[in-house]
Parts: C-alpha cells; sequence; structure tokens
C-alpha cells in the first residue's frame, strides 16, 4: 500500500485516467470493485459488554480474519471528490459469513456486507436511511492510489447499523462498535449504459410491479466462461445483468428464497440434409442470487441496492461467478426445486455449500455440452446462441414472469478434445428466449405463444412453439418443432401432429437436452439422483404424429416424479418428413402433472387428401388407363397420398392399396365408376 504522503500526486493521476477512459464528470460515476480483501479483527470486550456472540465460516473470530471480497458484485460512487475518497455508496460484500447472536435476536449474514458510505453513517441518526442489516464503517484513514488502481481504508471502526440491531432485537445496539476494518480493493471502470438495439430504453415506461429481466449477457469481462472438457462433455458459465423494468423493488434477500435463480443454457442451429434445425444443446445447474447492485445499464437507477434491485437498477454477475461450483451463499443448486411458475424454492437449497456425490469436476453443476455438438468439425456452418434467465418469486406474483429470458449469439472454436464458446458484449436480444433466434435467422419460420392453465397463480404459464416446413424435393416436406417451456410447472408429457392416414411419414425423430449430476427429484447428499433421459418415441397413431415421455413408476431413481417430461427453461425438438405439402391446422400439447391438452396453431402437413376413387392416374375418369398404376402399387408399394385415397376400395378403408382392393377395382372398371 501507498502511505499518505502520496495521495495528491494520485489523486491527479487518477484524475488522468478518468480523462482517459472518457468520463468528464468524476463525482457520482459507478466504478466497479474487481478484487479486494479486508482485515476483520473483532473487539471481544466490546462483544462482551453488548451481549453478543459471533462465529464465522472464515475463521476463528478470536483472531484477524482475512477475507475475499466478492468480485465484480459491488459498486461505489464517488460523491464529493477523490481527495478526501468518500462515497455516497461504498458496498462491499464478501466471499464469507458471520452468525451474529444476541440475547433477542440471531441473524445471519450470509455474505458479509460491509457498508463505507456517507449514506451508513448518516443512518446511524436517521434510522429511515438504512436498507439492510450491515456492518458500517467510521473513520479510519483513507487513501487511493491510481498506479495500482486502488483504494483503501486502514483501521475504521465497524458498527452495527440500525437493520441490524432490530434484526438482533436490540435497538441500543446501533452504532455499537464491535471491532475493526482495513480494506484494500482495486477498481474498475464499468460498462456504460447501453439501449436496446432499437434504440429504444426499456424503462422509458416501467411496467407494474417487480419485473426482473435479463439485461445483458455480459458484465466486466468475458461474456462466457469456458472450462477445460472433462471425457466428451464441455462446459461454460455465462454472464448475466439483470434490469428491474418495473416500478417496485425486486427482493434479493440472500437469507431465504426471496432472490433470484439463474440459468444458463446454449443452442444450436445448423442445416442438416437440406433443412434447419434450432436445439437446444447445453443446460446449466441455477445460480442464486445474494446481493443487488445500483448499476443503470437498463435505464436510471433508484439507488436502492443490496436486499433489493431498485426500481430502474441493473445487477451484473460475470460469467465466472455465475460458474461458482461452491460458495457460501450464491452457488449453484439443481433446478429440481425450483418452481419457476410461481418463483418458489426449497432455501437452503440442495448441496449448498457441499460437494455433490462424487466429487466436483471442472463442468460439475455448470451449463455442459457434449463434444460433438460444438466440434466445427462436425458442425460446420452451425450458428450459436447463448441464452440466461432469471427466475424470482414477486415477479411471477405480479404476473411479470414471462419476459426473463434474454439471448445474444455466440461463436464456437475448437478440436473434438475441447472447444471455447465466446460472445459479445453489447448483443443482448432482451426478452426474447433463445428459441425465437430461429425465426431472426428464418423469417418463414412460424411461432406461437402459449399461455397454459397452471395450478398456482398466476393462472398460466409461458410455452413457445417455433416450426418450419422444408421441401425436400420429390413432393417430401420435412417438418421440424422446437418447443420450449419457459415457466410451466405443468410441464409437457406429449406432442402430436395431425397427419392424413393417406400420408406417408418416415424419419421420426425426437431430441431433448440431457440433464446432470444429481439434479432430480428425491436426490440427497447421500443418494444422487439425475432426471431420467429416455428418448419420447414418435409413432404413427389415429392419425397423428405422436411422441409420448416414457412415464417411469417405481422409487427413487425410478419414482414418476423423474419421467423425461419438458420442463421450464428446456426445448425439446420434434421432426418427420411427410409427402403432404404444409398448411395450417393445430398441434396438441399434453401436461403433465395433469390430464389436459393444450392446442397450439402452427405449420402441419395439409391433411385435405382428396380423389375420385378407382382413379389411380388423376384424369378424373375410371378406365383402363388407370389399371397400370394399381398394378405398380400392388407390386411395389410408394403409393401418394391421393393415389391411396383413389386405391383403397375396400368398405372399410384400411388406407392403403393392397390385394384386399383389387376386387373393388375391377367392379370400378367393370361398372365404369361408381367406386
Amino acid at each position: 500500500m501507498r502511505q499518505s504522503r502520496n495521495v495528491i500526486l494520485a489523486v491527479a493521476m487518477f484524475a488522468q485516467v478518468l480523462a482517459v477512459a472518457g468520463v468528464a464528470n468524476a463525482e457520482n460515476e459507478l466504478w466497479s470493485i474487481r478484487e479486494g480483501r479486508s482485515l476483520i479483527v473483532l473487539d471481544q470486550a466490546a462483544l462482551s459488554k453488548a451481549g453478543l456472540l459471533i462465529s464465522s465460516d472464515v475463521g476463528r473470530t478470536t483472531e484477524p480474519m482475512l477475507v475475499e471480497v466478492a468480485p465484480h458484485s459491488p459498486y461505489a460512487a464517488v460523491f464529493d471528490d477523490l481527495k478526501s475518497a468518500r462515497f455516497s455508496t461504498l458496498q462491499v460484500f464478501h466471499l464469507g459469513g458471520l452468525s451474529i447472536n444476541s440475547r433477542n435476536g440471531r441473524f445471519d449474514m450470509t455474505s458479509i456486507l460491509i457498508d463505507g458510505s456517507e449514506l451508513a453513517l448518516q443512518s446511524l441518526q436517521d434510522k429511515s436511511l438504512d436498507q439492510s442489516p450491515r456492518l458500517v464503517i467510521s473513520g479510519g484513514d483513507r487513501f487511493v492510489d491510481v498506479p495500482s488502481g486502488s483504494f483503501g481504508i486502514q483501521g475504521g471502526s465497524l458498527l452495527i447499523s440500525p437493520a441490524l440491531a432490530a434484526q438482533l432485537g436490540q435497538e441500543r445496539l446501533t452504532g455499537v462498535s464491535i471491532g475493526t476494518v482495513s480494506m484494500n480493493l482495486v477498481f474498475e471502470v464499468p460498462n456504460p449504459a447501453h439501449d436496446e438495439p432499437n434504440g429504444q430504453r426499456v424503462c422509458a415506461s416501467p411496467n407494474t410491479g417487480p419485473d426482473v429481466i435479463v439485461g445483458g449477457l455480459e458484465a466486466s469481462g468475458s461474456a462466457v466462461q469456458n472450462y477445460t472438457a472433462v471425457g466428451a462433455i464441455d462446459a461454460i458459465s455465462i454472464a448475466t445483468s439483470s434490469c428491474n423494468i418495473g416500478n417496485v423493488n425486486v427482493q434479493w434477500v440472500a437469507s431465504n428464497n426471496n432472490h433470484p435463480v439463474i440459468g444458463g443454457s446454449l443452442y444450436r442451429y445448423n442445416v442438416v440434409n437440406g433443412s434447419g434445425r434450432f436445439e437446444q444443446i447445453g443446460l446449466g445447474w441455477l445460480k442464486h442470487g445474494f446481493t443487488a447492485l445500483t448499476q443503470n445499464l437498463c435505464c436510471t437507477c433508484n439507488g436502492q441496492g443490496g436486499s433489493v434491485l431498485g426500481q430502474g437498477c441493473s445487477d451484473p454477475y460475470t460469467a465466472s461467478r455465475n460458474g461458482q461450483q461452491l460458495t457460501t451463499s450464491g452457488g449453484l443448486g439443481p433446478r429440481f426445486q425450483v418452481n419457476a411458475h410461481t418463483g418458489v424454492f426449497t432455501y437452503p437449497y440442495l448441496f449448498r455449500n457441499l460437494a455433490i456425490p462424487g466429487g466436483e469436476t471442472n463442468i460439475s453443476r455448470r451449463v455442459q455440452i457434449k463434444l460433438t455438438d460444438l466440434n466445427p468439425a462436425v458442425n460446420a456452418g452451425a450458428i450459436y446462441t447463448i441464452e440466461g434467465q432469471y427466475v424470482t418469486k414477486d415477479d411471477a406474483t405480479a404476473g411479470n414472469q414471462n419476459n426473463n429470458a434474454s439471448y445474444a449469439p455466440a461463436t464456437v472454436t475448437g478440436n473434438a478434445t475441447d472447444c471455447s464458446v465466446t460472445a459479445s458484449n453489447g448483443t443482448t436480444v432482451r426478452q426474447k428466449s433463445a428459441v425465437q433466434r430461429w425465426k431472426a435467422l428464418d423469417p418463414s419460420v412460424t411461432e406461437t405463444l402459449l399461455d397454459v392453465p397452471e395450478d398456482a397463480p398466476p393462472a398460466t404459464g409461458r410455452l413457445i412453439l417455433m416450426a418450419k416446413a422444408t421441401s425436400l424435393g420429390g413432393g417430401i416436406y420435412h417438418y421440424e418443432y422446437a418447443l420450449y417451456n419457459m415457466n410451466s410447472e405443468r410441464a409437457v408429457q406429449s406432442f402430436s401432429v395431425p397427419v392424413s392416414p393417406y400420408a406417408n411419414v418416415t424419419n421420426i425423430e425426437f431430441h431433448d437436452v440431457f440433464y446432470h449430476d444429481p439434479d432430480g427429484c428425491g436426490s440427497t447428499t447421500s443418494v444422487p439422483i439425475t432426471f431420467d433421459g429416455t428418448d419420447w418415441p414418435g409413432i404413427v397413431s389415429g392419425g397423428n404424429v405422436r411422441w409420448d415421455m416414457v412415464a417411469l413408476t417405481g422409487s427413487g431413481a425410478n419414482a414418476p416424479c423423474n419421467s423425461n417430461a419438458l420442463r421450464w427453461g428446456s426445448t425439446y425438438n420434434f421432426r418427420f418428413d411427410s409427402d403432404l405439402p404444409p398448411g395450417s391446422g393445430k398441434a396438441a400439447i399434453g401436461q403433465w402433472t395433469v390430464v389436459n391438452s393444450v392446442d397450439a396453431s402452427t405449420v402441419i402437413p395439409d391433411n385435405n387428401v382428396t380423389c375420385l376413387r378407382g382413379d389411380m392416374n388423376n384424369d378424373g375418369l375410371i378406365d383402363a388407363a388407370d389399371i397400370s398404376r394399381f398394378s405398380e402399387i400392388i407390386v411395389n408399394g410408394a403409393a401418394t397420398p391421393r393415389e391411396k385415397c383413389a386405391g383403397d376400395l375396400e368398405a372399410i378403408a384400411d388406407f392403403g392399396v393392397d390385394l384386399d382392393d383389387t376386387d373393388n377395382f375391377a367392379n370400378c372398371l367393370l361398372n365404369g365408376g361408381g367406386c
């Protein structure tokens, strides 16, 4: 650390840095804390006098504790000038926790929050200014050192805030000193606020209630963090910057389930055998939010952070932070404990701060992708898309949960043993799910938004069906469907497309996303269970091309709740070829947890197959000219839908042309029609 005699020189150099960065005015500019450490020394005599007992997961509280600052999470605003190093906001969160017990209450600070701002000091007199339980720094030597990019506090007093005193059940503890703290922080310039691609600010007219969206798949640093592949599986994590575009603060409380969970996914578009397909190829566990900042990515922040994401505020989580497997707060948790429709989830969540059975590897919990889905050598021309999604309770209660996903283009490089995914900052398409990029790439794709009934308020959940019919030549068409479940807790167990019984249907296929690690109902730290991944078999039955989930029966890993339903945040694909051209109609989507079917208007085969029975060559006559084609079909098959209709002459139609139709065909010829 530099001594205080260097402060004047440091301030002058700091001003030069501001000029180079294009910052016209240092006052009230936001600065990110890239990294840092705090040395906390608790005063045991003061604690005893106050009747407090403190325990910590970062060291013995009777000894000095060196605690790492949570990188990229807190922000500071220069309030007065650099020389005095006074801040209107300086909330510093640490990768560690304290449990504080008094005679009348207890508070678990899962991420140690120390506030060195002027506002925090003022709150000791005016309690209405206090926003959340915290420790407040008073006094101490403060300095700025531009050459090392650091700011420091030496020997500041550590005081109890009014909100913390209230949590402990003793207001008299407000302002009581419990020790000292010395802090060294390294700053970096945050990303400037930017607009939507169309130039419109998303917060110009705030929505009613709390409304969190992914304002950017980016934060300070790279949009994507890559990890070394393990065997045939690679892994990434994705940066997300949330924005509250509602007119009410979003709850962001680390110590219970009033905070968001953050999911990440990877998609790939490629052309296979002449037709495009848009598939989800990667899915990760969930980052748990633990504190909110006061950035201005989407619009102007009201300045409230910490345990809330204030109206108009944004909060960045870097890719590396969203990939942190184990932390004392905010680490990655499984999806099965989350109801994305209501935003309610189990807390504490399974494996919070515990290694998963079998141990952590580079890829555990993170967004996992098969290397065969990334390797450029086998995916030539593929186009990739990253997605982030927030789920939180008060946003869902307000009915604002259908805009919580955003996407951005990505690129892939690498080989058969390890690949890298990259994405550029500033390219996020807000409030659109990744699957909707398919239509952006191909305007002929049909998009259907579906509000499906749910068991709890709000009344409906959101599914999105994307579809495309492609002519393959020779009278054959490929039908491709991507069904995305954004937040339906009822989930999906079947998908069917009506098709004429005279149609020829081939190449029926299914694609899903694989779940990984012990993410399955009934999973425990001693009995790891993962959702089933059995493909849905596709068949032609009852005038439909139909796919049905294979329902599990039994207990444990084979319990029905672990069946391979289409759950929230996931996309499944359904495809087939047919000799019928495209038309309009309705697909049927079967919900899982209840017996119910939802219709979805989309592109389907044109099932209006008409014919003159017996007229095999379609010339309007039933005569000897029809004999050769009828005979050909009897011997070789391969009839078109219209020919099947014309040659299916049995009293009870069997929707084919075979020997059983021969007598009636002969009668048609002899009678000159009237089949």
